[in-house]
């Protein structure tokens, strides 16, 4: 057994996502690889559940125009955070790695 990884955002916080959120074929009402949400695109979370598998938290956000997706923590980030406008692509890819590799650290390792 595990500790259980708790999620670092609660529900009902406003966020951004922090990439071009595309469908990986989970999403029924778009055809895969279609655009989902865009980069910088508010929503709210509505959820945060766990996988259990890979103990990570998952985030059910409803973004603009009612479009609900699960994420995860490092395709989003507090609204406000960070300004689009201002941060040319390279920097917004960089960010996003640098949060992926810190919630990839703060995740403790799975026992077989």
């Amino acid at each position: 057994m595990f500790d259980l990884r708790e999620p670092r955002y609660p529900w009902g916080l406003r966020v951004q996502a922090l990439n071009n959120l595309v469908n990986d074929g989970s999403h029924p009402d778009a055809a895969p690889g279609a655009l989902l949400v865009s980069a910088g695109d508010e929503g709210e979370i509505v959820n945060v559940g766990h996988h259990n598998e890979a103990n990570i938290p998952v985030y059910l956000v409803e973004f603009q125009g009612g479009r609900v997706l699960g994420v995860l923590e490092e395709e989003i980030a507090p609204y406000g955070e960070v300004e689009f406008e201002d941060v040319p692509e390279e920097e917004l890819v960089a960010l996003a790695a640098a949060l992926q590799a810190e919630a990839a650290a703060a995740a403790p390792e799975a026992s077989p």
